[in-house]
């Protein structure tokens, strides 16, 4: 990390994690605000940590690996699910894959995956794409983190700053009524 900044990796409780461990990122640096304009300045401002809104984890090198946002990671099963994680795995072992957005659905009970995908190559036969992407997901992904459905699209939506947007629902389902 950057010289004078610390990071912790806590767990809900705040608790500090051991290396390895997925948590919240927290830092403390000497170059975040002490007070804002009309409060009364901060007594022992070197040891308030930011939360970052990022999940990650330092290893034994302390280095730090980010996996995602604290605000995409979902429970199935009772299991943390950090989408970008999934992605990335996903789009390094299929090459006609241009993007992919790995959502959680509500569908009836339960909870279902479903991954949305655009390709490089649209002239490539579909079935044989999704056949390779689910095959890619059994050999690489816990079995609650297969999607359940596949569904190629002509793009994934971004913000203005070019992140994938998540919260998808209707963008989608306007998109599949066409």
């Amino acid at each position: 990390c950057i010289n004078g900044v610390t990071i912790q990796i806590q767990n809900i409780e705040g608790h500090t994690l051991k290396p390895n461990s997925i948590g919240s990122i927290f830092v403390n640096t000497p170059s975040k605000f002490t007070r804002i304009i009309g409060e009364e300045e901060r007594q022992n401002t070197n040891k308030i940590f930011i939360d970052t809104g990022d999940m990650g984890y330092l290893d034994k090198e302390n280095n730090l690996h980010i996996v995602g946002r604290i605000d995409s990671m979902f429970q199935i099963h009772s299991h943390n699910i950090y989408p970008e994680v999934l992605e990335d795995r996903l789009l390094n072992a299929c090459p006609c894959l241009k993007e992919c957005l790995i959502v959680k659905e509500m569908q009836g009970i339960g909870d279902k995956l479903v991954c949305y995908y655009t390709v490089d190559f649209p002239n490539e036969n579909i079935s044989v794409i999704e056949h390779t992407m689910y095959q890619i997901c059994v050999n690489n992904f816990a079995s609650f983190e297969i999607p359940s459905q596949f569904i190629l699209t002509n793009e994934l939506p971004h913000n203005s700053n070019g992140k994938k947007i998540r919260k998808v629902k209707k963008y989608f389902s306007e998109e599949r009524d066409e």
